[in-house]
């Protein structure tokens, strides 16, 4: 059922986004090492993301955003954040994204 699902309106939209801000405080303070906290959010922001029509995605990236600072976090600290099915960031910050991830790309493939 979640390939049909779609999020329609900013209302319902706002909910998931209300109730995924609402799990990090109590999954944060549960969590053994940072690592596993990004592909879980990134799994979750991106069913949201998926649902939201065009006109509303650089809303649910703004909110995305909004919580992670909340907890002095930012999606590009994810070392995977370019990876399929992440929630991806609104344009202005898909360049300092895909800029940071090409360095790494470069490192990795040295070294």
């Amino acid at each position: 059922m979640a390939a049909g699902h779609r999020v329609n309106t900013r209302a319902s939209l706002d909910r998931e986004l209300d109730r995924l801000a609402a799990m990090l405080s109590p999954w944060l303070a549960r969590l053994r090492h940072p690592a596993q906290f990004w592909p879980q959010f990134n799994a979750l922001a991106g069913r949201i993301d998926d649902g939201a029509g065009m006109a509303d995605r650089a809303h649910v990236a703004r909110r995305l955003d909004a919580m992670l600072a909340a907890h002095g976090m930012d999606r590009r600290d994810d070392p995977a954040s370019g990876v399929a099915g992440a929630a991806a960031p609104p344009s202005r910050h898909a360049v300092g994204v895909t800029g940071k991830r090409r360095a790494g790309r470069a490192r990795g493939a040295s070294g």
